[in-house]
């Protein structure tokens, strides 16, 4: 069941996701997996935003999208396969390792 999801999702996420991040969530006390599925530009400021989908673990084809900062997210090191994998064993099956740094907040943030 679980290898059948992860073919499904990888077909989904594959053709879409650019890149896997962490995002903070609860100013910034925990973290959930985010797949940036594309960019988009601030008229008013001119700066890159990125476009998250946030999967819902562990049916992973259902959950939320956000906009965020790119200086707000963080690379963990990961691939993207790694990533699904993660997701839809609800953490059972994945990487041993992250690399995890706090963003720097700043007064505009």
């Amino acid at each position: 069941m679980i290898k059948k999801n992860i073919l499904h999702l990888k077909k989904y996420i594959l053709h879409g996701a650019l890149a896997v991040v962490p995002v903070a969530l609860v100013f910034m006390l925990i973290y959930t997996i985010g797949f940036v599925t594309g960019s988009m530009v601030n008229i008013n400021s001119g700066e890159k935003l990125l476009k998250v989908f946030i999967p819902t673990p562990p049916n992973p084809l259902s959950g939320t999208m956000i906009i965020l900062k790119e200086q707000q997210v963080i690379d963990p090191g990961w691939t993207i396969d790694e990533a699904i994998r993660t997701v839809i064993s609800a953490g059972i099956i994945g990487p041993k390792q992250i690399q995890l740094q706090k963003p720097e907040l700043t007064k505009q943030d």
